[in-house]
């Protein structure tokens, strides 16, 4: 029963901790350490994982360092983390993805924003075919622009994936997230050109009609009303509500407004007031 499968990992962690404990107790220590050693190799994520893991150090047991290292990654403390996968690389044993990964994100949160760009950079050029992958070239963009104020480099870097790989399932989330990162920056007609792509090259992805709306949005905010009303008339022609339909209809009044053309944008505003009307309660019930 998979809906039972959290719960029944749960309860083993429970029998294992308590088993650890009680062997303890009688003086069996082989058999308490075996219990632990489970625990950090099956549960890094549970409470009682750290608490293994301590017992284990406490009692000079050899640990995975990999193991011990994700169980410091999931308890938030990633100092600890990174010395544990940093001694895991210097013992010789082969890296994967998985290794790199965490401990690029552990770098990160300690302020090593260099070192993790290398880290996820080196997941990228090493393991292309790795369940991380996509997630590095995330994470690298996060640090780009997040922490480094670096925008323009974020925003890159996620086009740069989709690029490279615009038939995999992350590549139009990326796009949207590029166009709000060039947003941020103030890079308005980027941000604009960026969503726009969505309608076109990912017209399926959830979020491609809000994209068209975003950009609008953005060429309005730059002055550029004549591309504004494009865009607007664009998403009028393909919104799914009357939602939408009276929101583009607004924007396009308020574009024709600022282009002084006042009777064009009475029109666009009846028209929305028209759609606003039959969203009402009364009129739908």
């Amino acid at each position: 029963d998979l809906h039972s499968f959290p719960t029944r990992r749960s309860s083993d962690l429970f029998v294992n901790l308590l088993m650890a404990e009680t062997y303890e107790i009688i003086g069996s220590t082989e058999q308490a350490y075996a219990r632990y050693q489970d625990i950090v190799n099956s549960y890094p994520r549970a409470a009682g994982a750290l608490d293994a893991l301590q017992a284990l150090n406490g009692a000079d047991q050899e640990v995975s360092l990999f193991q011990a290292g994700l169980i410091y990654y999931y308890h938030g403390n990633y100092k600890l983390a990174s010395a544990s996968f940093y001694r895991f690389l210097e013992s010789g044993e082969s890296a994967d993805g998985a290794l790199i990964y965490y401990l690029g994100v552990s770098q990160m949160y300690v302020g090593n924003y260099a070192e993790a760009i290398s880290l996820f950079d080196r997941l990228i050029e090493e393991f292309p075919e790795d369940g991380f992958y996509a997630s590095a070239w995330e994470e690298k963009a996060y640090v780009q622009w997040y922490y480094q104020g670096n925008y323009l480099a974020g925003a890159a870097t996620l086009l740069e994936y989709v690029a490279k790989h615009p038939d995999q399932q992350p590549a139009p989330g990326y796009l949207f997230q590029a166009g709000r990162v060039l947003e941020t920056a103030h890079k308005l007609s980027d941000a604009a050109e960026v969503w726009e792509r969505l309608v076109d090259e990912y017209p399926l992805y959830e979020k491609s009609e809000e994209a068209l709306f975003l950009a609008g949005i953005a060429r309005y905010r730059a002055g550029n009303y004549d591309a504004a009303t494009a865009t607007f008339n664009r998403e009028l022609l393909l919104a799914t509500d009357t939602a939408n339909v009276a929101r583009a209809n607004f924007w396009i009044g308020k574009s024709y407004q600022r282009k002084g053309n006042a009777e064009f944008a009475r029109k666009y505003f009846r028209s929305e007031e028209h759609t606003s009307e039959l969203q009402s309660p009364s009129l739908i019930s």
